[in-house]
């Protein structure tokens, strides 16, 4: 009976100590949860060998997992500095992963609870990574400009780092429309270049972007905005240019973007290049047997560079 009421005494102490017990060490380990973050996943090169080949599949898995946490930390009001840990993991993996380059600057300066002037310099440092990684890609170069023209600022505190900032900012916005980006965005890049005294820039990026836009609208504005910086030589250069590109695209190259029309032509026959069905013909002797831009525009079309 004793060994009985003293097995049911040490029972209740033993829930006793464990009710009390759990009790403080889940106080302890929420409060721990709020305040600290743990990075799970070993350095990146490390992760690379783990990752047995499917490097692609794991660098989709870490980016869903920050996109779970980003959101987590925002809903809970937790600081998120583990950030960079993911970007440099992913882009171990998959060097050239377009949402990292997309989305640097909104994970990193609006983090919660919010960004500081390091968190807006490290992002323009994996910006400009995007563009080296995929240089012909124009979301790239768009997403580097529109950070560095028109949100940084709110977190540099120099205004004369600023106006540099908006100015490296304007020249990726008109690379990207160059590469095939929305051509409405050069106007705004314009603008910028204009207010900074690069106004010979301004015009050479308009020119450019006049020969490449097929969007009727965006031409008459770019035309008008040319017309304004006296530029009326560069727009009746670029005027030229858009004649000779634009039966191409239409009659031959259909379906295709108007910027691949820059890439793919002019596209010689072979057999009349070659003489066959008529008469002997060089590349220098004919216009048709052009394997150049050069050949078609004259030399001081667009001061002498390719459209």
């Amino acid at each position: 009976m004793k060994r009985l009421i003293l097995g049911a005494t040490t029972v209740c102490v033993a829930a006793a100590g464990v009710h009390f017990t759990r009790e403080r060490m889940n106080r302890a380990t929420y409060k721990l949860k709020e305040t600290d973050d743990i990075y799970p996943f070993p350095e990146p090169k490390q992760l690379k060998t783990l990752s047995l080949g499917y490097e692609s599949a794991l660098a989709d898995l870490l980016w869903a997992k920050l996109k779970v946490e980003y959101g987590l930390h925002w809903s809970e009001k937790r600081e998120f500095v583990n950030i960079p840990n993911y970007f440099d993991a992913i882009l171990e993996l998959e060097p050239g992963y377009p949402q990292v380059f997309e989305y640097a600057d909104t994970f990193l300066v609006y983090r919660p609870l919010r960004g500081t002037e390091k968190d807006a310099r490290l992002a323009r440092a994996y910006l400009e990574r995007g563009t080296r990684e995929r240089p012909y890609d124009p979301n790239a170069w768009l997403s580097l400009g529109r950070y560095l023209a028109y949100l940084s600022r709110t977190f540099l505190t120099s205004q004369k780092e600023i106006d540099v900032w908006r100015a490296d900012g304007a020249r990726a916005l008109m690379r990207g429309v160059e590469l095939g980006g929305d051509s409405s965005t050069a106007l705004s890049a314009v603008s910028i270049l204009t207010r900074g005294g690069e106004t010979k820039a301004a015009i050479a990026s308009l020119q450019r972007a006049l020969a490449i836009t097929d969007d009727p609208s965006a031409r008459k504005a770019i035309e008008a905005k040319l017309d304004d910086l006296g530029a009326k030589k560069e727009r009746e250069d670029a005027d030229r240019a858009v004649k000779l590109i634009e039966p191409l695209w239409r009659t031959q190259a259909r379906g295709l973007p108007y910027a691949a029309v820059l890439l793919m032509w002019p596209a010689p026959d072979p057999r009349l290049c070659a003489g066959i069905g008529g008469s002997p013909r060089t590349p220098q002797q004919t216009r048709e047997c052009a394997r150049g831009w050069d050949a078609l525009l004259p030399k001081d079309d667009l001061n002498g560079t390719k459209p």
